[in-house]
């Protein structure tokens, strides 16, 4: 039995959440759903230490996107930093609902941090945190900091509205 009370077949488990749409896991295992107000210690710590998230947009077609990209924690927003002709700044333009997924820690898929929410562009930035900075300079080494804040000048920020973890 499911949490509304109806019988299922032992595989998927509905998982209601209040104002939100129901969601179905096709797993053995429930995943742990949290609101934005939530983040536990553990995916904070994971947050302010790994430097690439999955950052899934979806493109005019509805086609999902997922692109490996550095990131930045502040304690409330992922923030990342993207060219402004780049096809993630035109899809968040025209659907700003995106995922970010961190990977599982053991390569079987346990650990994974699902984080929906809505993105926000502020194109213009002049400023790229030290730590975004530095792990990405150590990957474009042709680039100094000058020549990388100008081109990945636009900001995108999301807050978290929703967090699964397995």
């Amino acid at each position: 039995m499911d949490v509304t009370g109806a019988p299922h077949d032992g595989l998927s488990a509905r998982i209601i959440l209040a104002g939100h749409q129901e969601a179905h896991c096709q797993r053995e295992e429930i995943h742990h759903e949290l609101t934005e107000a939530t983040v536990s210690p553990e995916i904070d710590k994971r947050l302010r230490e790994e430097e690439i998230i999955w950052f899934t947009t979806v493109s005019p077609k509805g086609v999902p996107t997922p692109n490996p990209v550095w990131f930045y924690w502040d304690g409330e927003f992922i923030v990342v930093y993207s060219e402004p002709s780049s096809f993630r700044v035109r899809n968040i333009k025209n659907n700003p609902h995106v995922a970010l997924t961190l990977q599982g820690v053991d390569g079987l898929g346990h650990n994974v941090v699902i984080i929906n929410g809505r993105a926000e562009l502020h194109p213009g930035n002049r400023v790229i945190p030290g730590r975004t900075g530095t792990s990405s300079r150590g990957l474009l080494q042709d680039m100094s900091p000058a020549e990388m804040t100008a081109a990945y000048n636009v900001e995108i920020r999301v807050k978290p509205d929703r967090i699964r973890t397995s």
